[in-house]
């Protein structure tokens, strides 16, 4: 719960420092309580999940962004090989 509510502080820092002068203040306040009230689902919803399953959700994530990476990675280099070749001709 401690999580959740540096959560709401943070967002709320955020829409008091980004907003105010350029907004009124109501859309302000009823933007906060929104976010108030999706952050409460969000944190009581989530109890509900097994922890395990969210691992190995994002689990699967990091090991296919890994592979992209990795991918890209080689693209780039052989590609820098071919220009630095084209450039010792």
């Amino acid at each position: 719960m401690q999580a959740v509510i540096m959560l709401f502080r943070e967002g709320t820092e955020i829409a008091i420092f980004s907003f105010v002068g350029k907004y009124e203040i109501i859309p302000i306040v009823l933007g906060l309580i929104l976010s108030i009230g999706l952050g409460l689902l969000i944190n009581y919803s989530l109890i509900k999940i097994n922890i395990k399953t969210i691992f190995i959700i994002t689990l699967g994530y990091l090991i296919i962004q890994a592979g992209y990476l990795f991918g890209y990675s080689i693209y780039e280099g052989l590609s820098a090989a071919k220009s630095l070749a084209t450039v010792l001709r």
